[in-house]
């Protein structure tokens, strides 16, 4: 089961209330939770705010998504490696000084 962060951005993989966010980009708005799904019956999910939609699903609670039914947008890997970067200490870029020929006349 992948695990996300909040403020990840990820893509809706799977739905089973609104078939209309298939596919679309959202954003993990908080941690994991126990969701209640239209049938009554508990999971585990993300809140996530979806792309052209919002937060609040047609049942008037906040849309809660299984771990399996969105993507991250980016390799969680890749995240990673990119912090550690950041992290990094700046050093300073080496300098390229400019070479003028000097033509002596024959």
């Amino acid at each position: 089961m992948a695990t996300f962060k909040v403020g990840q951005r990820v893509r809706v993989i799977r739905t089973k209330l609104h078939p209309e966010t298939l596919w679309r980009e959202a954003t993990v708005i908080g941690a994991l939770r126990i969701g209640l799904s239209s049938d009554g019956s508990n999971y585990m999910g993300y809140p996530i705010d979806i792309d052209g939609f919002g937060t609040v699903n047609r049942l008037g609670g906040k849309i809660i998504a299984e771990p399996t039914w969105i993507a991250p947008l980016t390799d969680p890997a890749a995240d990673a490696f990119l912090e550690s970067i950041r992290k990094m200490k700046p050093y300073d870029e080496p300098k390229v000084e400019k070479l003028v020929a000097k033509i002596t006349p024959r």
